[in-house]
């Protein structure tokens, strides 16, 4: 489908700092463009400067947070058709409705890359998605574990590409950090015997830190553990506000946004456990980097596809989604339990033989080539 000659027009909202390797890759292997905004609709922005892959940011017109158009999107295609166009799968942004007919009137080879489940989805959206997903030649998921959730017509054209953030600088860090550095760190935060659990990403209310709040609440009076929040957001001085009323607010740590990676690996290596209340995504893959069980909410349903990959038993323990109680019993469980390293250990070792940038990449222009 796609070979060196074949010029490639990848439209996406935004492409954060964790798709930059991902990109690079993409533009070694073939003749790429990136179009992408400063800031998607939902928060997300763009990490651009330097980057060594031809990019063209264009103009957003959001509609509130319901709909978009990205501007000269459909006047490129109009006006310098490419052989391949990759869209985005978020069916909020009209300008990629539009783009998918003029590309299928002009004989452009279309791929809808998306998930087929998110926490988020409305009933109609999801709808809209698979009619999306029928004008694409081939459909790119996050995850192979997502196919099956496709009708069986979609199914055919279907691949899971592993979507990942930048495992190898992740892994690195987490391989070169001695024991040294790490007590250092937890005695310079004040850390003698207690566990201290960890919550990393955007802080909006989907995340439910608050949850996590409430639990180490339910904690206090059994164990002194403590809580490093890594974010920072629209929910933030809510969040500290809970912490004060909670009394909690000295078993708290609040970060803030953390963009170097060592930094982040300090935080993550001197945890125990990874913490998350709400519908988990790529920060879950991060944690798993560095060995760290997590405690995610049942069902999978109610997350984003990286929960796939996530193996109750395994990988961490589970809890009854939106129950403080139930949460708090399973930290508790899981910082007591003996097998925590080995679980740790084993979801390390998920992101080692299987996600990476240079993996996604690959899978990628494969599935471009089938």
């Amino acid at each position: 489908m796609s070979g060196p000659q074949q010029r490639v027009l990848v439209v996406q909202p935004a492409c954060p700092d964790y798709r930059r390797a991902f990109f690079e890759l993409l533009a070694r292997q073939l003749n790429v463009l990136l179009i992408c905004s400063e800031v998607s609709i939902d928060g997300a922005k763009s990490d651009v400067a330097g980057i060594n892959c031809p990019v063209e940011l264009v103009e957003t017109t959001a509609f509130g947070r319901m709909a978009a158009w990205q501007k000269n999107v459909v006047r490129r295609l109009l006006r310098d058709p490419p052989e391949v166009l990759v869209v985005n799968g978020n069916p909020r942004y009209l300008s990629t409705l539009v783009a998918l007919v003029v590309a299928r009137i002009k004989g452009i080879k279309i791929v809808w890359w998306g998930h087929a489940m998110s926490s988020t989805s409305r009933p109609l959206r999801a709808w809209l998605r698979k009619q999306l997903m029928r004008l694409a030649h081939r459909v790119f998921l996050y995850y192979p574990e997502e196919v099956p959730l496709l009708p069986a017509v979609l199914r055919k054209r279907a691949v899971g590409i592993d979507n990942s953030v930048d495992t190898e600088k992740c892994l690195a860090v987490s391989d070169t950090l001695t024991k040294h550095q790490i007590e250092n760190f937890k005695t310079g935060l004040g850390l003698g015997t207690e566990k201290m659990v960890l919550t990393i990403g955007r802080l909006t209310k989907k995340a439910r830190v608050d949850l996590v709040l409430r639990a180490l609440a339910e904690l206090r009076a059994v164990d002194n553990i403590r809580l490093a929040i890594l974010g920072g957001g629209e929910e933030l001085d809510d969040l500290k506000k809970t912490a004060a009323r909670l009394g909690v607010m000295d078993n708290v740590f609040f970060v803030g946004p953390v963009f170097d990676e060592a930094q982040i690996g300090l935080w993550m290596r001197s945890s125990d456990l990874f913490v998350y209340g709400g519908a988990v995504g790529l920060s879950l893959v991060h944690a798993f980097c560095y060995a760290l069980p997590a405690v995610i909410s049942s069902p999978a349903s109610g997350h984003m596809p990286e929960a796939l990959l996530f193996r109750d038993g395994e990988h961490g323990m589970s809890f009854k989604g939106g129950e403080p109680s139930f949460l708090a019993e399973a930290m508790q469980t899981l910082l007591n339990d003996t097998n925590r390293t080995s679980m740790g250990l084993a979801a390390q070792n998920l992101v080692r033989h299987r996600l990476s940038a240079k993996k996604m990449a690959q899978n990628f222009i494969r599935g471009l080539q089938d």
